[in-house]
């Protein structure tokens, strides 16, 4: 997984949702919930996720505000916006929910066995065009800022990654030298 080469283990795949907060401070967090009337005009329960068809736990992003560790023109305006449960969510990751839902992940494979699929499918296709979910026009000035600062929070996370592992390795020096001490005085 590419976060966890750029981020190391302890950030892992978090460095993702980490930038994606930082997204929402720079650019607001625009929606807090679902609007069920809202969504009713697509056809779309918001009780439900909107890829599998199971209890929604949360939101997904149609399209990551994140690609590549900058900010991909994507918002969380409602129109990029459904209803998901934690599996699907976490399988989809930033990928384009397409790719994602067509793709040879256990979760996609599932989801496209169901008799209901195609209407899932046909659904989100609706709810994009209808509300001609696109990306921000974001003047190149803001975004070039925006994507330099996203640089730089990348940098002081690969920072706070080495610095965490400096610890967690001398922790565990420091426990195994304690264990060992422990055996020869059992030794003795």
């Amino acid at each position: 997984m590419k976060d966890k080469e750029t981020h190391g283990e302890f950030w892992g795949n978090r460095s993702t949702t980490i930038r994606n907060e930082y997204i929402k401070v720079v650019l607001g967090n625009r929606i807090r919930e679902l609007d069920a009337e809202y969504y009713a005009k697509f056809d779309i329960d918001i009780t439900k996720c909107a890829y599998c068809g199971k209890d929604a736990t949360g939101i997904d992003h149609i399209y990551s505000p994140i690609n590549e560790a900058h900010f991909s023109g994507y918002t969380n305006e409602i129109k990029n916006l459904l209803p998901a449960c934690s599996r699907c969510n976490s399988s989809k990751g930033k990928k384009d929910w397409k790719e994602w839902i067509y793709s040879n992940s256990k979760v996609s494979k599932e989801i496209r066995k169901d008799k209901e699929f195609k209407k899932r499918v046909e659904r989100i296709e609706n709810y994009i065009k209808k509300n001609k979910t696109k990306k921000d026009k974001i003047p190149d000035d803001i975004l070039e800022k925006l994507n330099k600062r996203c640089d730089e929070f990348n940098k002081r996370i690969e920072e706070m990654d080495k610095i965490a592992k400096q610890h967690r390795d001398k922790y565990l020096a420091d426990i195994n030298s304690k264990n060992k001490k422990s055996k020869k005085e059992v030794a003795v």
